[in-house]
C-alpha cells in the first residue's frame, strides 16, 4: 500500500500493521467493558468513517465508509463557490441547526450541507440497520460518535433521531494518563475527539 511505501522510502521497516476500526474499537471499547451491551461506535474522519459494532469489547461488525467531514466541506464550498477554507468556516457556523436567519448564500449553503449531512446519516443507518438485521438477538444500545466531523452542530442529534439511539460523545482519554502536553484542559477537550484512532494505534502498538 502507499502508506507501507511511504514507510520504506523513509528508511524505516514496518513492522506491524493495523486497521483503524480496530483502533478505533480499542480506544472506545474499554469504556464500558463487561457490560454485556452491544455498542456502535461511529469514528468521523475527514475521508473515511469507521463503523464497529462490538459486544463487549468483540467486534461482530465493522463497516468503512470512503465518507467523511471533508465532503460535507466541499459540497458547501462548490456551491457557494468559495475555498475549502472559507467553507469550513461557513460550514462549522451554520451546522444543522442554523442559517434560517442568514443570508440567502448562507442559506443556500445550509441546504447543500442539510443534504449533504442526510446522506452521511442514511449511510450509517443503513450500515447498522444491516447488522440488526443479521443480529437480531444483539439490538444495538447505543452509538458512541467521535472524529472531527462529529464536532458539526446537529449532526449527533440528527444520527439519534434518525437509528432512533442514544448518541454519546466517546472519550479516547478516559482510559489513559495524558502527561504534560503543553496543552490547556479546554486544548486537551478540543483534540480529544480527533484522537481516537491516534490513541487506538498507540495503544495497540503497546500492547
Amino acid at each position: 500500500s502507499r502508506s507501507i511505501e511511504a514507510v520504506q522510502a523513509a528508511d524505516l521497516t514496518p513492522t506491524v500493521v493495523d486497521l483503524s476500526s480496530f483502533a478505533v474499537l480499542r480506544s472506545l471499547a474499554g469504556m464500558e467493558a463487561g457490560s454485556g451491551r452491544v455498542e456502535a461506535l461511529v469514528d468521523v474522519g475527514a475521508r473515511v468513517t469507521n463503523i464497529v459494532v462490538h459486544e463487549n469489547g468483540v467486534p461482530r461488525f465493522i463497516r468503512i465508509l470512503l465518507l467523511g467531514g471533508s465532503d460535507l466541506t466541499e459540497a458547501v464550498a462548490e456551491r457557494m463557490g468559495v475555498p475549502r477554507e472559507q467553507a469550513e468556516a461557513i460550514k462549522q457556523q451554520i451546522g444543522l441547526t442554523g442559517g434560517a436567519e442568514a443570508g440567502m448564500d448562507r442559506q443556500a449553503a445550509a441546504r447543500v450541507l442539510e443534504s449533504a449531512a442526510n446522506t452521511f446519516v442514511d449511510e450509517v443507518r443503513g450500515s447498522l440497520d444491516y447488522f440488526s438485521a443479521s443480529w437480531p438477538s444483539a439490538p444495538i444500545s447505543r452509538i458512541t460518535f467521535t472524529g472531527g466531523g462529529s464536532r458539526l452542530s446537529g449532526l449527533a442529534e440528527r444520527l439519534s433521531e434518525s437509528c432512533r439511539l442514544p448518541v454519546d460523545t466517546g472519550s479516547p482519554f478516559a482510559a489513559i494518563r495524558v502527561g504534560d502536553t503543553g496543552l490547556t484542559p479546554e486544548q486537551i477537550q478540543f483534540v480529544e475527539r480527533l484522537a481516537v484512532v491516534p490513541v487506538g494505534l498507540a495503544l495497540g502498538a503497546a500492547a
